[in-house]
Protein backbone atom coordinates (compact mmCIF):
# COMPACT_ATOMS: atom_id res chain seq x y z
CA UNK A 1 0.00 0.00 0.00
CA UNK A 2 1.39 3.36 -1.04
CA UNK A 3 1.72 5.89 1.79
CA UNK A 4 -0.05 9.22 1.26
CA UNK A 5 2.45 12.06 1.51
CA UNK A 6 1.02 14.76 3.78
CA UNK A 7 4.15 16.34 5.29
CA UNK A 8 7.78 16.95 4.42
CA UNK A 9 8.65 14.23 6.94
CA UNK A 10 6.45 11.77 5.00
CA UNK A 11 8.21 12.74 1.77
CA UNK A 12 11.67 12.34 3.30
CA UNK A 13 10.82 9.01 4.96
CA UNK A 14 10.62 7.27 1.59
CA UNK A 15 14.33 7.88 0.85
CA UNK A 16 17.62 6.55 2.23
CA UNK A 17 19.48 8.74 4.72
CA UNK A 18 21.89 10.36 2.22
CA UNK A 19 19.04 11.37 -0.08
CA UNK A 20 16.92 12.56 2.85
CA UNK A 21 19.81 14.77 3.98
CA UNK A 22 20.05 16.29 0.49
CA UNK A 23 16.30 17.05 0.50
CA UNK A 24 16.70 18.85 3.83
CA UNK A 25 19.66 20.82 2.46
CA UNK A 26 17.64 21.84 -0.62
CA UNK A 27 14.74 22.93 1.58
CA UNK A 28 17.06 24.88 3.90
CA UNK A 29 18.71 26.69 0.97
CA UNK A 30 15.35 27.69 -0.53
CA UNK A 31 14.14 29.01 2.84
CA UNK A 32 17.45 30.82 3.40
CA UNK A 33 17.33 32.57 0.02
CA UNK A 34 13.56 33.20 0.07
CA UNK A 35 12.59 33.72 3.73
CA UNK A 36 8.94 34.56 2.92
CA UNK A 37 8.37 31.34 1.01
CA UNK A 38 5.51 29.11 2.19
CA UNK A 39 5.85 25.32 2.13
CA UNK A 40 3.08 22.88 1.33
CA UNK A 41 2.82 19.29 0.17
CA UNK A 42 1.02 19.25 -3.15
CA UNK A 43 0.76 16.29 -5.54
CA UNK A 44 2.76 14.40 -2.86
CA UNK A 45 5.75 16.71 -3.40
CA UNK A 46 7.25 19.54 -1.34
CA UNK A 47 6.12 22.74 -3.05
CA UNK A 48 7.24 26.25 -2.25
CA UNK A 49 4.90 29.19 -2.80
CA UNK A 50 5.49 32.91 -3.08
CA UNK A 51 2.67 34.76 -4.82
CA UNK A 52 1.71 31.43 -6.37
CA UNK A 53 3.68 28.27 -7.07
CA UNK A 54 7.41 28.99 -7.13
CA UNK A 55 9.11 25.58 -7.25
CA UNK A 56 9.10 22.03 -5.97
CA UNK A 57 11.59 19.28 -5.12
CA UNK A 58 11.49 16.07 -7.16
CA UNK A 59 13.66 13.02 -7.74
CA UNK A 60 14.14 11.93 -11.32
CA UNK A 61 12.60 8.49 -11.75
CA UNK A 62 15.08 5.64 -11.82
CA UNK A 63 17.94 7.75 -10.41
CA UNK A 64 19.13 9.28 -7.17
CA UNK A 65 19.20 12.75 -8.75
CA UNK A 66 17.02 15.44 -7.25
CA UNK A 67 16.06 18.65 -8.91
CA UNK A 68 14.22 21.84 -8.12
CA UNK A 69 11.53 22.43 -10.75
CA UNK A 70 10.44 26.00 -11.38
CA UNK A 71 6.75 26.60 -12.06
CA UNK A 72 7.39 29.54 -14.37
CA UNK A 73 10.45 28.03 -15.99
CA UNK A 74 9.14 28.89 -19.43
CA UNK A 75 9.65 32.58 -18.59
CA UNK A 76 13.19 32.15 -17.27
CA UNK A 77 16.32 33.22 -19.10
CA UNK A 78 18.38 30.39 -20.62
CA UNK A 79 20.96 29.06 -18.19
CA UNK A 80 23.39 26.17 -18.80
CA UNK A 81 22.18 24.33 -15.66
CA UNK A 82 18.46 24.92 -16.25
CA UNK A 83 16.90 22.12 -18.29
CA UNK A 84 13.52 20.92 -19.37
CA UNK A 85 11.72 19.56 -22.36
CA UNK A 86 8.30 20.79 -21.26
CA UNK A 87 6.92 24.12 -22.29
CA UNK A 88 6.30 25.18 -18.68
CA UNK A 89 8.56 23.62 -16.03
CA UNK A 90 12.35 23.99 -16.04
CA UNK A 91 14.64 21.96 -13.77
CA UNK A 92 17.84 22.67 -11.88
CA UNK A 93 19.56 19.42 -10.87
CA UNK A 94 21.05 19.27 -7.38
CA UNK A 95 23.70 16.57 -7.48
CA UNK A 96 25.32 17.43 -4.15
CA UNK A 97 25.84 20.23 -1.63
CA UNK A 98 28.37 21.94 -3.92
CA UNK A 99 25.74 22.38 -6.63
CA UNK A 100 23.28 23.67 -4.05
CA UNK A 101 25.75 26.22 -2.67
CA UNK A 102 26.69 27.49 -6.11
CA UNK A 103 26.01 31.01 -7.34
CA UNK A 104 24.15 29.32 -10.22
CA UNK A 105 21.43 27.94 -7.94
CA UNK A 106 21.08 31.25 -6.12
CA UNK A 107 20.84 33.13 -9.41
CA UNK A 108 18.20 30.82 -10.90
CA UNK A 109 16.10 30.71 -7.70
CA UNK A 110 16.12 34.49 -7.31
CA UNK A 111 15.14 34.92 -10.96
CA UNK A 112 12.15 32.66 -10.29
CA UNK A 113 11.24 34.81 -7.27
CA UNK A 114 11.35 37.94 -9.44
CA UNK A 115 9.03 36.31 -11.98
CA UNK A 116 6.54 35.51 -9.18
CA UNK A 117 6.38 39.11 -7.92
Amino acid sequence: MKVKIKTLDDFIAQYPVAEAELILLIRAKIVELVPDVKEKISWSLPYFYLNGALCYIYRQKGTTHFYVAFAKGYLMQPHPLLTGETTVIKRFYILDKTTLDSDDFREVLLEAVTLNN
